[in-house]
């Protein structure tokens, strides 16, 4: 829209008056695709212990409100990890079963969280090895 002054015979005093947001539909669909703020999940600390023949039990310092702790374990440190279980965080222990007698194992750990469809990690815990009785 154009406006002018009082003054028609001057034409550099006239101005024009912005666009305003009211006239511009407003959508929701915009304000539901935002991210929560980030999460941030502590590094579990574990220790592994051999109780039985056959198995291994991990433990693990952290347990949070609504927290879930992933374990996983190979027979090489550095690749071919697989998970074994998912905990809910009330436990602060898990047990693998079924492993091989005498061989090396790998574990490590890590938190999960989930926040309104979004699933936060942590970092993986420290690997710490042991030998299956």
């Amino acid at each position: 829209m154009k406006t002018t002054s009082s003054s028609d015979n001057n034409p550099g005093t006239s101005t024009e008056k912005p666009a305003t947001s009211a006239t511009k539909p407003t959508t929701t669909a915009a304000k539901n695709n935002t991210r929560p703020a980030p999460v941030k999940l502590r590094t579990p600390t574990i220790k592994v212990k051999s109780s039985a023949k056959k198995k291994a039990q991990i433990i693990w310092n952290l347990k949070g409100n609504g927290v879930k702790y992933q374990v996983y374990y190979s027979t090489k440190k550095n690749k071919g990890y697989k998970k074994a279980a998912t905990i809910n965080s009330s436990k602060g222990k898990a047990t693998v079963k079924k492993l091989k007698s005498k061989k090396k194992y790998y574990f490590k750990v890590r938190c999960s969280k989930t926040v309104k469809g979004h699933t936060y990690y942590s970092a993986y815990s420290k690997i710490k090895s042991i030998k299956i009785k």
